[in-house]
């Protein structure tokens, strides 16, 4: 799931999900980093390729619009657009090393966002680069004890 202890239950017989969060049709699940190297986001990617396998051919989610994709089409769209935000967030890092997490969140449209929104993307940059990390794409480490980011 997209948190800790999020799952989705899937009945067989009629081909039938409740996704909770972890698919949503008209938003993106906020993928939050849970602390460092939890690489929350690598984690919630794998369990839609998990789900992806399911014959599913109704899915609940746990609120909002079901939307008029199929979840596959919506497991294709998720796994794109965080595809598209980890090369945007490498190309940030590599553009000004030594940047924070937070200077990383609020490289576009910062002083827009309000209080609120900024919690989830500052959640949201910290999964990125937790990931990028792990894959090896970015290195972090600790000056003045803030973790702040270079390329490789």
């Amino acid at each position: 799931g997209h948190t800790r202890g999020q799952m989705c239950l899937y009945c067989e017989d009629e081909k039938l999900l409740f996704s909770g969060d972890h698919v949503l049709f008209d938003i993106t699940p906020n993928i939050c980093s849970m602390g460092p190297d939890t690489n929350m986001l690598g984690k919630y990617l794998e369990s839609l390729e998990k789900i992806r396998v399911l014959d599913v051919k109704t899915v609940l989610p746990a609120h909002r619009s079901m939307g008029a994709v199929t979840m596959y089409e919506r497991i294709d769209a998720l796994l794109r657009h965080h595809k598209e935000r980890l090369d945007e967030t490498e190309d940030i890092v590599r553009r000004k090393a030594g940047q924070s997490a937070y200077d990383i969140a609020g490289s576009k449209n910062w002083e827009d966002f309000p209080p609120g929104q900024k919690w989830f993307a500052m959640g949201e940059a910290l999964s990125h680069l937790d990931l990028l990390k792990a894959e090896g794409r970015i290195v972090r480490e600790e000056k003045d004890g803030v973790f702040v980011y270079r390329g490789v």
